[in-house]
């Protein structure tokens, strides 16, 4: 593999072992002393020469021609799970000397996309399309509209006709066309994290930093560059309020599963990006939505998050990221019906096995962690103050008894409009008898009044007698 990388640069292996051999130095200063001791200058340059050649040569082959591997996919899969080990990381200079040489034709980055690609696509492995759009049109919609435009073609051939059948057909293209513009939309949205890293300042200290980076990344627009001083001032006036005005403890950790929140109407969808830190809770007036971005789970989810969770403790980072998705993610699911939930709003992408392995994967991990208080804090204050809404229940409660499917709603439906009907010819009843009695002439109307009135104020009298008003 080494190798082959040598032959594809093009370059003689002694001027890409002299320009390795300038940041030796540097990248000797990334390993505690005592590990390395025992290889001197020539032996840890060797080292990393062969290192950095194969993990760049295996890197390419993946992301570009796979065929070029000559390796079976669990041996693919056991490589790329050996190169974001904590303890076998290369110092990025290694990396960057030899990504200069082997792509100095594109002077703008060295390599710096292909490794980008490859954590994204082939580690992170995000969707592009949210499950609603691929729910959007099922294969039968098809056939549904073209049997519709047939039936209202053959029997309505008029105006009124062709205008439905007219409908029909831009309809369907609309929604093809929403579905065309969500994926593209979350496919630039979700490309932006790394294009932004590409142009930082900031090189990270080997790749398992890199992939932390473009895992917690979430991928928010840039503000605009000359935003208005009322707006500015309050950009800075929000953040200093947050943490002047008292909040409550309570906010730091969430006590409800996924399938517990749904019971109160809160409902669950995919984030726009696959950014960790792209978690949001909108809430309405009658039910609130939290969204997660989507997680593609296999044999290396769980090897893979641990790995990041020992580089946040290792490096002592402001905010534990990753950590605090583990226990958010650990509240959320308690059992396979919690999975089942988030995997049909599209969140889980399950490649483990059953739910439950994906339910015991997160309380595995969630029961030894202690989350960051500080991320997601206001998102499970806001789950929380939803869940405890008596008004946000009790609409859930109706939601879930009349409508929670098709056949359910059109029960009540069809009870409601018999109970209108019922009253509507109640009242008419009741009318036609009361006209026929008090209003059968302005004698009987006046009568009726002054009766009325006579009771009101009986009975104001005798509330008045039981109820004294007091003196002042």
């Amino acid at each position: 593999m080494a190798r082959q990388f040598i032959l594809d640069s093009g370059k003689d292996i002694e001027l890409i072992y002299s320009e390795l051999e300038k940041v030796i130095k540097t990248a000797r200063e990334s390993y505690d002393e005592d590990s390395i001791t025992r290889f001197d200058d020539e032996q840890f340059a060797r080292m990393m020469f062969l290192d950095g050649c194969f993990i760049l040569q295996f890197i390419s082959c993946a992301t570009h021609n796979y065929e070029n591997l000559e390796m079976s996919d669990r041996q693919v899969a056991d490589v790329k799970q050996d190169l974001l080990l904590l303890e076998n990381q290369v110092p990025f200079p290694v990396l960057q000397s030899l990504m200069r040489l082997r792509y100095e034709k594109n002077k703008t980055n060295h390599g710096m996309k292909l490794l980008n690609d490859f954590i994204f696509y082939q580690i992170l492995k995000p969707r592009d399309q949210p499950l609603w759009t691929r729910r959007l049109l099922w294969p039968g919609m098809w056939l549904i509209t073209l049997l519709l435009m047939f039936y209202v073609s053959a029997v309505a051939r008029s105006s009124c006709g062709m205008l439905l059948t007219s409908t029909c057909i831009v309809i369907t293209l609309l929604v093809w066309l929403m579905r065309l513009i969500v994926t593209v939309k979350k496919r630039v949205a979700s490309a932006s994290g790394y294009k932004r890293l590409l142009k930082s300042a900031k090189q990270p200290a080997h790749l398992l930093e890199l992939l932390h980076s473009l895992f917690i990344c979430s991928h928010k627009s840039k503000v605009k560059s000359s935003p208005r001083r009322c707006g500015q001032c309050l950009s800075y006036l929000v953040p200093c309020c947050k943490k002047i005005i008292p909040r409550e403890s309570h906010g730091h950790y969430l006590y409800y599963s996924a399938k517990e929140l749904k019971k109160v109407g809160i409902h669950f969808m995919p984030s726009q990006t696959s950014g960790l830190m792209d978690v949001k809770f909108k809430s309405s007036f009658l039910y609130g939505t939290v969204k997660l971005p989507s997680l593609t789970i296999d044999v290396s989810t769980k090897p893979l998050l641990l790995n990041l969770v020992a580089y946040e403790t290792s490096a002592a980072l402001n905010q534990l990221s990753v950590t605090s998705y583990i226990c958010f993610m650990d509240s959320l699911i308690d059992d396979a019906d919690d999975v089942k939930e988030l995997r049909s709003k599209g969140i889980i992408v399950n490649f483990l096995g059953s739910d439950q392995q994906v339910a015991d994967l997160f309380n595995n991990m969630g029961s030894s962690l202690e989350p960051d208080t500080s991320v997601y804090n206001d998102v499970k204050r806001e789950i929380n103050k939803q869940y405890e809404s008596t008004l946000k229940k009790w609409v859930a409660e109706m939601q879930q008894t009349y409508f929670r499917s098709p056949w359910a709603f059109l029960a009540f439906a069809a009870a409601a409009v018999g109970l209108a009907l019922t009253a509507t010819q109640t009242s008419k009843k009741w009318v036609a008898e009361w006209q026929q009695t008090y209003f059968h002439s302005p004698w009987a109307f006046f009568a009726f009044a002054a009766a009325a009135v006579g009771l009101a104020l009986t009975a104001t009298q005798a509330y008045y007698i039981i109820h004294p008003p007091k003196k002042q």
